[in-house]
């Protein structure tokens, strides 16, 4: 590409999340090497929420590929919008480190092929600093606990993974929304908690019944059970459930455990 063509396809990108994501974002295929992320017609919409809706929240079925999907997009809003601050909690640190490494392939693939595209300043483990002011915080929900640092800068965008899951989801809630801009963005999902004792699984569906008190944020919620991804069908499912699948009613039906 000239130098033309590369500003209009830099310009493209920056307009259209879902193609930037499909033409430019990669994974680790394992085997396959390196490949693109080709998004399923369920995903590219849940894109176009993400990017139509400040606040979104998803009760999910597992292995819908929900986690990568947001990583992708929150690296377009970083790269194409100056000073965007992210965070990013995870229920535990093995998620962080595996978001850390897909984000770290998305970058550095895009980095080799378009340097001038993303100027990344420095990486520092789980926090990626860019030109242009923008930011990605990467921390577990016991990381996001501690104290709050005086210096801790206000968020644009906050996203809690597998947010049933995280300790004391209500506390981190209360926390961190004092730390959204204005016009901020919040992203949370995660499959239904199957332990009916969990208070955390209870929260979550509050928030996504936009129930009591919470219901002042008017989050937009999306559902998504095991029968969205085209490449699984019923006889699928009729295995998994005949192998013994425990919690099948939340982790593919989306249903509550709580009453």
């Amino acid at each position: 590409m000239d130098y033309l063509e590369k500003m209009e396809e830099f310009n493209k990108c920056s307009v259209d999340a879902v193609y930037f994501i499909k033409k430019y974002c990669y994974i680790d295929g394992f085997d396959k090497g390196f490949i693109p992320l080709d998004l399923y017609s369920f995903q590219e919409d849940l894109i176009l929420e993400y990017e139509q809706n400040d606040f979104n929240i998803v009760l999910k079925a597992r292995q819908l590929g929900i986690t990568t999907i947001t990583i992708a997009y929150i690296l377009h809003e970083v790269m194409f919008n100056s000073n965007v601050k992210v965070l990013f909690v995870a229920p535990n640190q093995g998620m962080v480190d595996c978001i850390v490494d897909k984000l770290r392939i998305m970058i550095r693939i895009i980095q080799g092929k378009y340097p001038s595209w993303l100027p990344e300043k420095f990486e520092d483990g789980r926090d990626f600093i860019f030109y242009y002011g923008s930011s990605i915080k990467i921390i577990s929900d016991i990381g996001a606990m501690g104290v709050m640092d005086e210096e801790e800068k206000k968020k644009d965008l906050i996203v809690f993974d597998e947010f049933a899951f995280q300790n004391k989801n209500w506390e981190l809630w209360k926390k961190y929304k004092l730390l959204l801009e204005e016009d901020g963005k919040v992203i949370i999902y995660s499959t239904a908690n199957p332990d009916k004792e969990s208070l955390s699984g209870f929260f979550f569906q509050k928030l996504y019944q936009n129930d009591g008190e919470q219901g002042e944020y008017n989050f937009k919620p999306t559902k998504l059970i095991w029968d969205v991804h085209p490449e699984k069908d019923q006889k699928w499912f009729d295995n998994m459930v005949s192998f013994g699948m425990s919690c099948v009613d939340q982790e593919y039906l989306c249903k509550w455990s709580n009453a």
